[in-house]
Parts: structure tokens; C-alpha cells; sequence
């Protein structure tokens, strides 16, 4: 009794003066950012409480000092719950998918080009082929502006191209090619972990040939330049490895009807 009697007397009390004129009766252990943490000076050997400080008015220490709290603590609270909330956020949108920037290889085979190849009796082919890059161009990934080279290649064999003065068909082998460059605007309307769905608008520049080559080896040639343009109505861009994807896109334009490729992502 006399050594419990001892113990507390070497110890004097702290008053928690609360907002709503509660008073506690304690010793104050340790003030944090937005808490004070303190023992009931009943049972110093027992437990730590801890108080919210925007609930403090005041404390009064033993020794006389007295700290009054003003609304500073429960500003710098809310400022961390804000600060919490922001990271939060943050973290959400990292979940979606976590690349920003892309760059690939793709192609098509059927184009408005495809009605040239067509149009021989001996057969022909088209292709494009792109080479793009692009990033996103706002924080929640739902904005983007991609940058391709085209280039364009279609040929066509044994084309009727008219008869000469004995009115014998004349047969043409004809070659198209084409350069261009592409800057495009994506708004992805839909995203999840693994990528995006999207729709695109793209304007450009391209240069082109097309040579006509007879079976007597006449030779006629012209150049064409002019603008560039591409809409994609539906595009889907897929991750499948940590720096790997690939997109496949549909639309109508200098482009082609239906694209696909593969892309690195990072």
C-alpha cells in the first residue's frame, strides 16, 4: 500500500479539457499530428487512450503550463484525409492499366486500294502497312495521340486498259505505292486492366505513285499527292505481357477498313 501510495506520488496530474467542458484527469504520454495519446492518472501502469486533437480545447500540465488547441489540428487532419483520399485515387487509376505510352507494327490487306488489285484478270494484292507510336495525353488514360507512317502497296495484273487501231485489247500490270503520315486523336470511352476500347479521328499527308506497264513494255506513269484521313469507328487496344499488346482496329480511311498489329507498351 505504501509503495502504491509512493508511486503515484511521483507523478503529478494532467488535465484533458475537452470541447464539450469534459475533463480528464491523466498524464499526456505523447502528441501526435492529429492525436494526443495519454493513461488515466487512476491506473498509470494500464492502458494508452488517444483523443482526436480537434476535440481538445485544452491542456493544462502539471507543472502550470497550459496549451490551447485552435482549428489548425483538425485542418491538418482533414488536409491528410484529402492527402489519403488523392492517393487513393491515384491507385484506382493505376489499376486500369498500367502503361502510357505504346509503339508497333501493324497492317492490313483489304483497303480502298483492294478494288485496284481486283480489277486484273491475272490476279493482284494490297497491303498497308503502319508504323505507329503514341501516349496518353491526360492522367486517367482517357485521352491519346498516336503517330503512324503509311505506307501503301498494290498491284494488279492483266487490266484492260483500252485497244490499239486493229482493236486488239491492250493489257496493263499495274503498281500503286503510297507514303504518308498520320497524327490521330483517340478518345478511349472504355478501359479496364488490360486495355481500352476506343474511337479515333486522323488527319495527314501522303505522296503516291501509280505505274502502268503494257504487255509491249509501254510505260505510263503519275504522281499523286494530297491529304490524308482516317476514321476508326471501334478500336481495342490489349495488353498480354508485362511490355507486350497488340490492337486491332475498325474504320474507314487512307488506313484501311480493318487494322491489326502488335505493340510494345511501357
Amino acid at each position: 500500500m505504501i509503495c502504491s501510495i509512493a508511486t503515484l506520488s511521483g507523478y503529478s496530474q494532467d488535465y484533458i479539457i475537452k470541447k464539450n467542458t469534459d475533463e480528464i484527469k491523466c498524464k499526456v504520454v505523447e502528441i501526435e499530428d492529429t492525436k494526443v495519446k495519454y493513461k488515466n492518472f487512476d491506473n498509470l501502469n494500464g492502458p494508452i487512450y488517444s483523443i482526436n486533437k480537434n476535440e481538445i480545447f485544452m491542456i493544462k500540465y502539471a507543472n502550470g503550463k497550459k496549451e490551447i488547441f485552435s482549428e489548425t489540428s483538425t485542418i491538418k487532419e482533414e488536409k491528410k484525409e484529402t492527402t489519403n483520399t488523392e492517393k487513393s485515387e491515384t491507385k484506382v487509376d493505376k489499376e486500369i492499366f498500367d502503361y502510357k505510352h505504346f509503339s508497333g507494327l501493324g497492317f492490313t490487306s483489304y483497303s480502298q486500294y483492294h478494288k485496284l488489285a481486283k480489277l486484273g484478270s491475272g490476279g493482284g494484292y494490297d497491303i498497308i502497312v503502319l508504323f505507329r507510336g503514341g501516349s496518353f495525353i491526360n492522367q486517367k488514360k482517357t485521352l491519346s495521340v498516336t503517330s503512324s507512317i503509311v505506307y501503301i502497296r498494290a498491284i494488279s495484273k492483266d487490266i484492260l486498259g483500252d485497244y490499239d487501231n486493229n482493236y486488239n485489247p491492250i493489257y496493263y500490270d499495274v503498281a500503286f505505292w503510297a507514303l504518308g503520315t498520320i497524327e490521330k486523336f483517340n478518345v478511349h470511352w472504355l478501359r479496364t486492366k488490360k486495355g481500352s476500347f476506343y474511337s479515333g479521328l486522323g488527319l495527314g499527308y501522303i505522296l503516291s505513285s501509280e505505274v502502268k506497264v503494257s504487255k509491249d513494255n509501254f510505260r505510263e506513269s503519275k504522281s499523286i499527292s494530297g491529304l490524308l484521313w482516317q476514321f476508326d469507328i471501334f478500336g481495342v487496344q490489349a495488353k498480354f505481357a508485362k511490355h507486350l499488346g497488340s490492337f486491332v482496329e475498325l474504320g474507314l480511311g487512307t488506313e484501311g477498313y480493318i487494322k491489326t498489329g502488335f505493340q510494345v507498351i511501357w
